[in-house]
């Protein structure tokens, strides 16, 4: 793999440190997802623990980004590269992770994750994440080991290169697997909001769903790694109160990733004042 200075190599060193010793600290970790420089610098500015960048401003028209961007899954790290050459000097955060998707078919792994390296990049983000990718189409795509085990191979070999790893999962044995793999941050992913937790006043009806698949999530990475910094999302959290919530009833959880693509927008002056809400979550 392409040789870096001794600063640049230890990038991924310095960040886990940091990372650690926020957990010890009891400090709730706060990521966010973005596709855009805006919001990245106000996620700087807030105090973000870390960003992921996405390939999916081209999409930022549609009415979930983050889900458009799955249709062009085979070129996705074709347009993150684009987005790296004419962005990145002016992405500012210094543990900033670059999209990579394990399921192009024409990567070439060695090149992409060299690439990577040279554009100082802390670490790698799964996306389009396998996971997600479900039904017929994701069960055909993992029975032809085109899906799930692509991009499992993808993260070992990036973490081999001294890349951080943040994998996005949504099973426990899809936890198990990326971290026996190398991962070194997990995103648990609770899935998509169905539009009947809008009509529904008693969000206990969809919450009680959720904690016993998040506790199920961290207790299966626990046992492989009792250190791994563990966060959560989900298109069902309306306000910082229901993260508070998960927190308290999954002590587990050492933090909250807040995806910027999706199907939600904020003001600047909301997005931070929201940041620094989440980032003072604590036990009660």
């Amino acid at each position: 793999f392409l040789m870096l200075t001794e600063e640049e190599d230890k990038m991924s060193d310095h960040f886990l440190e940091n990372i650690y010793k926020k957990k010890e600290a009891g400090h709730f970790l706060v990521a966010a997802g973005t596709h855009s420089i805006e919001e990245e610098a106000v996620c700087t500015q807030a105090g973000c623990d870390f960003i992921l960048y996405y390939p999916t401003s081209l999409f930022s028209g549609t009415a979930n980004p983050f889900l458009t961007g799955y249709f062009s899954f085979y070129n996705a790290n074709e347009e993150m590269a684009h987005i790296t050459k004419k962005e990145r000097s002016l992405l500012s955060h210094p543990s900033l992770f670059c999209s990579v998707s394990g399921l192009d078919p024409f990567k070439n792994d060695k090149k992409l994750l060299d690439q990577i390296r040279a554009s100082h990049y802390c670490g790698v983000h799964n996306y389009p994440a396998a996971c997600l990718i479900d039904g017929t189409y994701g069960d055909n795509m993992n029975a032809r080991k085109i899906g799930f085990d692509k991009e499992i191979s993808l993260m070992k070999k990036a973490s081999g290169a001294g890349l951080c790893v943040c994998a996005m999962i949504n099973t426990p044995g899809q936890a198990i697997q990326m971290l026996r793999a190398g991962a070194d941050i997990l995103i648990f992913h609770l899935g998509f909001d169905d539009g009947k937790s809008e009509i529904i006043s008693d969000k206990s009806h969809y919450f009680h769903r959720d904690l016993l698949t998040l506790n199920r999530l961290c207790s299966a990475a626990r046992r492989i790694n009792p250190h791994v910094p563990l966060l959560f999302y989900s298109e069902r959290i309306r306000t910082v109160a229901d993260i508070a919530f998960f927190r308290k009833n999954i002590p587990d959880i050492d933090g909250y990733y807040l995806l910027l693509t999706g199907n939600t927008k904020s003001h600047p002056e909301t997005l931070s004042r929201e940041i620094q809400a989440i980032s003072l979550i604590a036990d009660s």
